[in-house]
């Protein structure tokens, strides 16, 4: 089971390095989306720091920490898969549409007294699902609305 473990260990590593130029390319390509993308390099930040602590894990070659291994890298694909899934994904596949529809939904949220939500990612281009939460933050929902509200 240890060559699993180093084989997921590069896997990881790997997406992390995918992860961080993505993120770097949406930052200079959606201004609009300062806070999400905050959000996002803040938790890619801490997703970083455990991703180096299995990496001194392994290199300690310990059986007993075999299990916390297994737990950090589970931990990891929990984030990487979400987070690529509906988030760069999303933000790679905006639209003009889609910036419209999220004008307006900020605009409504405000107009709500709903302040507490800070930003928005709709696309337009999937199943229609609102995500009104990411890891416990509230203040950034994901909706997809469904494809034929492009065409309205």
């Amino acid at each position: 089971m240890p060559s699993y473990r180093v084989a997921k260990t590069a896997e990881l590593d790997l997406l992390f390095d995918w992860l961080a130029d993505e993120l770097r390319q949406l930052r200079q390509s959606n201004p609009d989306h300062r806070v999400l993308l905050d959000c996002l390099d803040q938790e890619f930040k801490q997703a970083e720091n455990k991703l180096a602590l299995l990496q001194t894990i392994l290199a300690l070659n310990d059986p007993n920490l075999d299990k916390r291994a297994d737990k950090i890298a589970h931990d990891l694909s929990r984030y990487l898969i979400p987070t690529a899934n509906h988030y760069i994904a999303g933000l790679q596949r905006q639209g003009p549409r889609d910036r419209h529809v999220r004008k307006v939904l900020l605009n409504m949220c405000q107009r709500l007294r709903l302040d507490w939500i800070k930003d928005i990612l709709v696309c337009l281009h999937r199943d229609l699902a609102l995500l009104a939460e990411y890891r416990g933050n509230f203040s950034i929902p994901v909706f997809f609305g469904p494809p034929h509200l492009r065409a309205a």
